[in-house]
């Protein structure tokens, strides 16, 4: 599945020396035997200094102001060159000096909301041959400077359903604006592979991206985006121009950039296979990907499976809706009414908890949580009540063809809570410019910076030790704790390898992944006779994308890319999928801990599904398949009860490849009995 791959700078931004990889030592001299061109005051997105030390208040505010002047030419970027005069004569500064300047310009982006990156180092040959451990060395550097992006909310949106259903026609419809024909014209958009067209089923996970606009009632600068030279689709039913909501997707626009940028809310719509052999793709994509909202198709001439997708999405979604599709076929139908009060039946036999699960009516006794209850929406005004609500299940009545019940969808999408709010950014927008009381000192190194850090310097390192941690505040300093536990826990899960393994998709399934820092890529391979091996290498990430913008973290949830270099570690192991990218130095010894590779796994089962015609209990030695976001085949080992209703069940996986394992993670495990193979739901208690 394709997930956002990285896009290099724009071509307008182009750097003074030219090559995107910087010289090589071979190169140096015959490129310094000549100044690069003279900066441009007038215009550019590009900047010379010479340094930037001890900067008075009034000082740093123009190099501030002149920052946000570089910023707004070069459309949110900026390049800055440290070490140069303003003619063009490379004179570099030592690493102190060039921590300083790094220093100040942090202050300076922090005050604009930016972040920056160091792309290049370059040493200064005066005649003689260069040195990397001269401590007298001098250098400059290329900084690229990005605006920070008002994050947005991001809300992941799984349709699931059995074969011959419409979603991928309901999905076309949404995303491309493209009525159906009866005879899959929507769908041709949306499916990917040739089989896929010719057959008319889909066999993948794939991804389309739409969003939506509000505009604002009040707004000082008479923002309407109809006034847009490419104004977003607006609703049929919405007459006033205050607070209406519109649709940006595909219809006017070509590129996913333009739907984001239009979109202060975007979805990320995964249209899934329906046929009976796909049914552990689905379970794992959906555990992976945490879907905010799982939209069930149910239509009439396929009504065998219903109860079983359903199932899944009230088991593994905290938010459920369900599409009664091809309505235009079910109004003439008396069956439809019958179908309703199966869909409100089956809806009410589960209640919510208060962390937000949704469990089985006679599980735990019946006691906890508030039972869920079906509503039929048509209205606008019942699909926002129904997004408020976290115990209500919507039924929405849609058709493809005519565009019924569509609209009431968008306005329960875009009304609906999103839990997930990793703001990565959010410090940074929140920043006003205040100026420094007092001239910024040049700090010192407090610790030797190694040669290679530099080059991959970013705003958010805090290497050098500018402060002691008597200078922090107490609440500076549990802040600080905070950032470090989360940075402890992250774990980024690999779903595709590109570029010969130096661009890694995946999502952020806990922690945070920061631009800059080191991480460790492998797992703990079990070599028999009680000894494990830890196959691992340690990379550092150079380069970050969300919804293809440049970002400097991901927090969990996020999904994304990253470009790695790998500095060491085992040099035999090739990066893949279904490796987690995790942090450095894992602790082995806190249990549940995302950065602890095990063979083990405990899993709390509430119940088999009530769709299973014969329900069987685990018993020691059953083989089973493991969904957690990955898929393991594994044999269970041991089995235990608690408190006589839930049961306990102890899976040790195949092979030798361990995995990574969250604590209260849902679970889906699916017994290997031969074809009639049960599904039970459940959640991790605990690892080994």
């Amino acid at each position: 599945m394709e997930i956002f791959t990285y896009r290099d700078m724009p071509e307008s931004l182009t750097s003074p020396f030219r090559d995107s990889r910087g010289p090589t030592l071979d190169q140096l001299s015959f490129m310094y035997a000549s100044c690069i061109p003279p900066e441009i005051d007038s215009h550019g997105a590009i900047e010379y200094k010479l340094h930037m030390l001890n900067p008075s208040p009034a000082r740093l505010e123009q190099l501030t102001t002149q920052l946000q002047w570089r910023l707004l030419q070069g459309n949110g970027q900026a390049i800055y060159e440290i070490g140069v005069r303003d003619d063009g004569t490379l004179v570099g500064l030592p690493d102190n000096e060039i921590y300083g300047s790094l220093h100040t310009l942090k202050i300076m982006a922090h005050t604009l909301g930016a972040w920056f990156k160091v792309v290049r180092v370059i040493p200064v040959i005066e005649n003689e041959p260069v040195s990397r451990d001269t401590k007298t060395q001098r250098r400059l550097v290329e900084v690229h400077v990005f605006k920070t992006t008002r994050e947005k909310d991001v809300a992941r949106v799984f349709i699931i359903g059995a074969n011959n259903t419409g979603k991928s026609s309901l999905l076309g419809k949404i995303c491309y604006d493209i009525h159906d024909n009866g005879r899959g014209k929507a769908r041709t958009r949306v499916l990917k592979h040739r089989h896929e067209l010719l057959s008319g089923k889909t066999s993948s996970v794939t991804l389309n991206v739409f969003g939506y606009q509000v505009a604002p009632k009040f707004s000082p600068y008479g923002f309407d985006p109809s006034e847009l030279p490419d104004p977003p689709r607006l609703l049929e039913d919405d007459d006033q121009d205050e607070g209406r909501l519109y649709i940006s997707n595909y219809t006017d626009k070509y590129t996913c950039e333009e739907v984001v940028s239009t979109s202060h809310k975007i979805v990320m719509a995964f249209d899934t296979p329906g046929s009976q052999t796909k049914i552990g793709l689905v379970n794992r994509n959906i555990l992976l990907y945490a879907p905010d909202v799982t939209l069930v198709a149910v239509t009439l001439s396929n009504h065998t499976r219903w109860t079983e997708y359903l199932e899944l999405g009230l088991r593994t979604t905290s938010r459920v809706a369900v599409m009664l599709t091809k309505a235009d076929a079910m109004l003439q139908t008396v069956s439809l009414t019958s179908l309703l009060t199966s869909v409100l039946t089956k809806i009410a036999g589960f209640r919510r908890t208060r962390d937000h699960r949704n469990i089985a009516a006679d599980e735990d006794g019946g006691h906890e949580g508030r039972q869920l209850f079906g509503k039929m929406v048509n209205t606008d005004g019942v699909a926002e009540a129904c997004a408020r609500n976290e115990c209500c299940v919507p039924v929405f009545l849609i058709s493809s063809v005519s565009g019924t019940g569509i609209d009431f969808l968008h306005k329960f999408l875009n009304a609906v809570d999103i839990r997930h709010r990793a703001s990565s950014n959010s410090d940074l927008l929140s920043a006003q410019p205040v100026l420094c009381e007092k001239p910024i000192a040049r700090p010192t190194l407090k610790k030797p910076v190694p040669y290679e850090h530099l080059g991959r310097h970013t705003s958010s390192c805090n290497c050098c030790g500018w402060e002691s941690e008597g200078d922090r505040s107490e609440t500076e300093q549990n802040e600080q704790q905070l950032e470090n536990k989360t940075d402890g826990q992250a774990n980024f899960f690999i779903t595709s390898v590109l570029d010969s393994g130096r661009v890694l998709t995946g999502v952020v399934r806990g922690g945070r992944v920061r631009l800059g820092h080191t991480y460790e890529i492998g797992f703990a391979a079990n070599t028999g006779d009680d000894q494990v091996r830890q196959r691992r290498v340690k990379v550092v990430i150079q380069t970050m994308q969300k919804l293809r913008r440049p970002c400097i973290e991901l927090h969990e949830g996020d999904i994304g890319s990253i470009g790695i270099e790998v500095i060491g570690g085992d040099s035999e192991m090739r990066i893949q999928r279904q490796m987690s990218v995790t942090a450095e130095h894992a602790n082995d010894d806190t249990s549940g801990a995302l950065n602890t590779s095990v063979h083990e796994v405990e899993i709390e089962c509430n119940s088999l599904g009530s769709t299973a015609e014969s329900r069987k209990e685990l018993q020691a030695g059953d083989r089973v398949t493991v969904y957690c976001g990955f898929v393991r085949s594994g044999m269970v080992v041991r089995v235990g009860t608690r408190n006589g209703c839930e049961q306990n069940a102890t899976v040790r996986f195949s092979g030798h490849k361990g995995e990574y394992v969250g604590l209260d993670w849902p679970v889906i495990l699916q017994v290997n009995d031969g074809e009639d193979g049960q599904q039970l739901y459940g959640r991790v208690v605990g690892v080994k």
